[in-house]
């Protein structure tokens, strides 16, 4: 890993052929599935917003054949965060949900319908999106094939991303203890934790240094709009608390 790399879209540019280099040194592409890879949609808007937020999920999504095995890949998720005018995924609403809420301070419920005003869809544009394996998954994928994927073949990359984007704000979508070790080599408690009811914790909290690391539900994950509400209200609420 190489700490002098200094963020600009070049960067950007030459991580996403690295990556689909990386997938076929290692043999995970084929004339069927390629990789897909992540990062930052526009550089310049990620470096002019304060704070700095990097989400990271488990896996890219692409179609499946008739066996439920992922096919395709070989397109770029930032890219589609540049061009993508529906945003009809539940995970991207809520990401997008939570982002327009932090930059402009309207809370959820002064939020119009991502349908409605797709604009809002723009805030994706500006954060660093990391899966921890760069392969195309289906819906039903297991969290054991993200995790070797992720130990295996692309922990460095990964950790090399976050050096360079040098996040404020890390938001794991359920993921953190997928890679709690690589963050935390020696262990750490968490600082608080966010509760919807007794029986649900929305979001751990944890400090590094600086940065502030949240592993809040997956926001794909089913939920009454009620928790919704209180998933996006809650990130915005911490980020700020720390972040004003």
């Amino acid at each position: 890993m190489d700490n002098s790399i200094s963020l600009n879209q070049e960067w950007q540019n030459a991580l996403e052929s690295s990556i689909y280099k990386h997938a076929r040194k290692c043999r995970l592409s084929s004339k069927l599935k390629d990789a897909i890879p992540d990062g930052i949609a526009n550089v310049d808007a990620y470096l002019n917003t304060s704070p700095k937020v990097a989400w990271i999920g488990k896996e890219p999504y692409d179609e499946v054949d008739e066996s439920r095995e992922p096919l395709i890949g070989g397109w770029s998720l930032t890219e589609g965060f540049l061009t993508n005018k529906t945003w009809s995924t539940r995970t991207w609403q809520r990401v997008i949900y939570t982002m327009y809420s932090l930059r402009t301070g309207y809370p959820y419920k002064e939020l119009g319908y991502i349908h409605d005003y797709p604009e809002m869809g723009d805030v994706m544009q500006s954060i660093a999106w990391i899966n921890l394996s760069k392969m195309p998954g289906g819906t039903t994928s297991g969290d054991s094939k993200f995790i070797l994927e992720y130990q295996k073949y692309w922990k460095s990359i990964v950790m090399e991303q976050l050096v360079v984007y040098n996040p404020d704000v890390i938001i794991f979508c359920n993921t953190l203890d997928a890679c709690f070790s690589d963050f935390f080599p020696e262990g750490k408690e968490v600082d608080e934790s966010v509760w919807y009811s007794e029986k649900e914790c929305f979001i751990d909290v944890y400090k590094k240094g600086r940065q502030l690391l949240l592993n809040a539900y997956h926001p794909g994950r089913p939920m009454s709009s009620k928790k919704e509400e209180f998933y996006v209200d809650s990130l915005v609420k911490i980020i700020r608390r720390f972040f004003p």
